[in-house]
């Protein structure tokens, strides 16, 4: 570089670090912030302030004891909600039992007409308008055979993979039916299900196409009661079944939209 130039370049050289510097710094604040959320385990901010909340996923098992392909089904999603909770993983896994088999040799124990009703809403969207067993819905955007645990595997890393607008917190006291809640974000006309879910059962079925088996289930719904979301926060008791043994109870909550079937949020206590 010729001699005259040099302490003009020198001159623009500070000029342009100067302009840049606080433009490296509010960079370095944004990159600080956002390593900061992910270290904590939080999602980034959404669109206009909205705070993503993280992937879950919700599976229900349309499932019957008078089902001879229903048991391995049934235990993949024991097996499934297992492996969630050894690794921290937000996977709620609900059965929930029908009863159109139950004039075929073997009434269900646990069967109610509200499942079949609320399989049949999940026909009606999710296409096909047909109700089979075993049949597995996750997050109420996708249904499969409840035996494939590949593909539930598949759809339930989708599912954790995809963080939502809506989030839930729930507590309470599950052997008293005692639930309270709050949500955040939940768009008109959604709805909060709770769902009243006991472990540990064992049925030896005498007749059917299981006749002879000893069957096991986990978080059979024992009561489900859909609240219209009209309130950020509140409080309901649910009936614990006369039978139901306390130590096995557990609440699962989770915030759908009333009319696509889409699950938003989820939580348990």
């Amino acid at each position: 570089m010729p001699a005259p130039l040099v302490p003009f370049a020198r001159a623009a050289g500070r000029a342009l670090r100067a302009r840049l510097r606080p433009l490296a710094l509010g960079f370095g604040l944004l990159l600080g912030f956002a390593v900061g959320t992910l270290a904590r385990g939080r999602p980034a901010p959404g669109p206009q302030g909205t705070a993503l909340a993280p992937g879950f996923a919700v599976l229900e098992l349309f499932t019957s004891e008078g089902c001879s392909s229903c048991p391995a089904a049934d235990a993949t999603l024991d097996a499934l909600g297992r492996a969630a909770r050894a690794s921290g993983q937000r996977v709620y896994t609900l059965a929930f039992h029908v009863d159109y088999w139950d004039q075929l040799g073997w009434p269900d124990p646990f069967a109610s007409p509200l499942a079949t009703e609320r399989q049949r809403q999940y026909a009606g969207t999710l296409g096909g308008g047909r109700i089979y067993t075993p049949q597995l819905v996750v997050n109420g955007r996708a249904e499969l055979v409840g035996s494939d645990a590949a593909r539930a595997k598949m759809a339930i890393a989708q599912a954790l993979a995809t963080p939502g607008t809506v989030a839930l917190t729930l507590d309470g006291d599950a052997r008293r039916g005692e639930a309270r809640w709050r949500v955040e974000g939940a768009p008109p006309g959604a709805v909060l299900q709770l769902a009243l879910v006991e472990g540990g059962l064992v049925v030896a079925v005498p007749r059917g196409e299981n006749a002879g088996e000893k069957l096991s289930h986990d978080n059979v719904v024992r009561v489900l009661r859909t609240v219209p979301l009209t309130a950020d926060t509140g409080a309901l008791t649910l009936p614990v079944p006369a039978k139901a043994r306390p130590e096995n109870l557990r609440l699962i909550g989770f915030v759908q939209d009333a009319a696509g079937l889409a699950v938003l949020a989820a939580d348990d206590a």
